[in-house]
């Protein structure tokens, strides 16, 4: 195996105040063994990387990196310099466990590891980590909206680019959960926006606003919107321009006048998430796609409601000048694009009931019932399978059924959603709802002729509000 970092110490009783510099071990180490020479470490680390002295892990994520010694060394230890990091020695497998803290920070930690020979000479070994933060544009947040009455708050999951899985990092940073019946996220700039609808029926809720690279908790705001009935969803235009759909419709919170002012002509907005297209703001009725066209004087106002002669199920984004609306007519599902700008329907697509319509007519969850990648849809069949539908040729494909991996799981939670930057598809299901404990969250790759099932998530959903890739483009 290739040396990530051949540091062995050339003196006994070494301690870490002897070692303050790693690199400069390292140039010491060099000039002893002279240009072009070799040296064989008693302790050293192994990886992957000829060279590599240094390690970037994402927050929470645990990596094992190989430990080789030389026979006779004994008693092996780590050390680091910041104790937020966890490390631990298996001597036994030969590994060095290294686990990030949460909470993201500057400065990088020394990880060492030292053994003994029977000599009593102190041989030491070490790495460099330092911290990723939590704005990568592969990463996942699943949002929990916990049993309210169960007394479980709104938490997050966050699942780095390599697919693990870390429960509840807002909660372990800033000492406090997401609310009561967390419902939906967005994110502008460097911020995210979590609303929490609060008791079912009565004024209030609470709005997050998160630090997007670190998960810290920038600001709560609750009699700021408390004239919001039990929120449910929000789109941050912008940092003056914060929508949410409430029981009476649409309103907006106007960070620059520190009002919540209504949106005109948006009673009986659905349900399900908003859109930011074309620079303007996209919701749903029963049977009608509503533009808001944000200006000083037009941001609280319907500029466009194009009606559609089914009941509405969803709404995704295909590129920035179209989305793509579902809807559902007796005996068939339909997938329309709209043009953002002429706000026309340039297509639509009928799919029949056995060949996917059903899931189009499915409209009782709080996400959209399509999702999309480009020119590729994702929809579920009620509570089995996914399909998939090429929009430029009409081609639609049963694609998947969580029977085949958890045939004990009663009933799915959300709609199938997405990934933007990977194209990877999240579903997530419950073994019942008085199991709810016992659920899964598949990740998914539809692009071939067959599924793959990438990887799974088991037993951290409380409720799932939705999947969400706050650090893609918008």
């Amino acid at each position: 195996m290739v040396g990530l970092m051949a540091v062995g110490a050339l003196a006994s009783c070494a301690t870490d105040d002897d070692i303050t510099d790693l690199q400069q071990e390292i140039n010491k180490l060099k000039q002893q063994i002279g240009e072009g020479g070799s040296a064989t470490p008693m302790i050293k680390l192994t990886g992957s990387e000829a060279g590599q002295t240094e390690l970037s892990l994402f927050p929470g994520e645990t990596l094992a990196v190989k430990v080789e010694t030389e026979k006779g060394i004994t008693d092996l230890a780590a050390s680091t310099t910041d104790s937020d990091w966890r490390v631990l020695c298996d001597e036994e497998k030969g590994e060095l466990l290294i686990t990030a803290p949460l909470v993201v920070r500057d400065t990088p930690a020394k990880v060492f590891v030292s053994g003994v020979n029977a000599q009593g000479v102190m041989y030491r070994a070490g790495i460099v980590c330092r911290m990723r933060s939590y704005a990568d544009p592969k990463a996942v947040l699943i949002l929990n909206e916990g049993q309210v009455w169960g007394g479980e708050f709104g938490s997050m999951i966050y699942v780095n680019p390599k697919g693990d899985a870390v429960a509840s990092p807002f909660d372990a940073i800033n000492k406090t959960n997401l609310g009561v019946a967390a419902q939906d996220m967005s994110r502008c700039g460097d911020r995210i926006y979590v609303i929490a609808q609060g008791e079912y029926g009565k004024n209030g809720g609470s709005l997050f606003e998160i630090d997007a690279n670190t998960l810290r908790l920038v600001r709560t705001y609750k009699d700021e919107i408390k004239d919001a009935n039990t929120p449910t969803h929000l789109l941050a235009y912008d940092a003056e321009h914060i929508y949410i759909r409430d029981n009476h419709g649409i309103g907006c919170y106007d960070s620059k006048m520190d009002l919540y002012v209504p949106v005109a002509e948006s009673k009986g907005a659905l349900k399900h998430p908003l859109l930011q297209v074309g620079g303007k703001v996209f919701f749903t009725t029963n049977d009608a796609l509503c533009a808001i066209e944000v200006g000083e004087k037009t941001f609280d106002k319907v500029a466009k409601r194009i009606t559609f002669p089914g009941k509405v199920s969803g709404m995704a984004k295909a590129d920035d000048k179209h989305l793509y609306v579902s809807y559902g007519v007796e005996g068939e599902g339909v997938i329309a694009l709209v043009n953002v700008e002429s706000y026309e329907i340039e297509k639509s697509h009928t799919l029949a009931l056995a060949e996917g319509g059903s899931a189009l007519q499915i409209g009782y969850a709080s996400t959209s019932t399509i999702t999309a990648k480009g020119d590729t849809l994702y929809f579920g069949e009620g509570n089995n399978s996914i399909f998939r539908h090429l929009f430029s040729t009409g081609d639609t494909k049963e694609m998947w059924s969580y029977k085949t991996v958890n045939p004990d799981h009663k009933t799915s939670y959300q709609t199938p959603a997405v990934h933007p930057e990977t194209g990877l598809v999240y579903y997530a299901t419950l073994k019942d709802w008085g199991e709810y404990k016992t659920n899964t969250v598949y990740v998914l790759d539809l692009k071939g002729d067959e599924a793959k099932l990438v990887s799974r998530i088991d037993n951290l959903l409380r409720y799932p509000a939705g999947f969400f890739f706050p650090y893609t483009e918008k």
